[in-house]
């Protein structure tokens, strides 16, 4: 079997989901991660674009800009010839074989939704120990 070289990044989106679909209704979309990397003065951002094909795409279609994700999948090179100056180009591609949403959607306005108050009554109610442990685990 040969080599295949995987990665996961986790990263904010730089824009919205750019979504189409193949001749033969395959959904394609595509996405452009950022994630900083390094810390202080050597803080760097690094990109990367990333391919998502079928019902995962369908699912990434309406991801919007500055929404977190988790993106495993494996890297490629991407090789065309330049229309216009007939120059050989590249670059990678992230194709991605799974994409997990971490922040909460972004709706139309640009702000996450609020999740719903608890209901007083409403569910598991915590318990709070009257006497502090002695015995720390760790």
């Amino acid at each position: 079997m040969g080599s295949m070289v995987t990665e996961t990044i986790v990263g904010r989106l730089g824009r919205d989901a750019e979504a189409r679909q193949t001749a033969n209704g395959t959904a394609i979309t595509q996405l452009s991660v950022a994630a900083d990397v390094g810390f202080g003065e050597r803080k760097t951002t690094l990109w990367r674009n990333v391919t998502v094909f079928g019902k995962s795409a369908e699912f990434c279609a309406n991801l919007k800009k500055k929404e977190t994700v988790a993106v495993t999948g494996r890297l490629e090179i991407d090789k065309w010839t330049d229309r216009q100056s007939g120059e050989e180009k590249q670059k990678e591609v992230l194709i991605a074989m799974i994409v997990q949403r971490i922040s909460p959607p972004i709706e139309q306005d640009g702000n996450s939704p609020q999740p719903p108050a608890p209901k007083a009554g409403a569910g598991p109610q915590l318990q709070q120990d009257t006497e502090p442990e002695d015995d720390i685990p760790f």
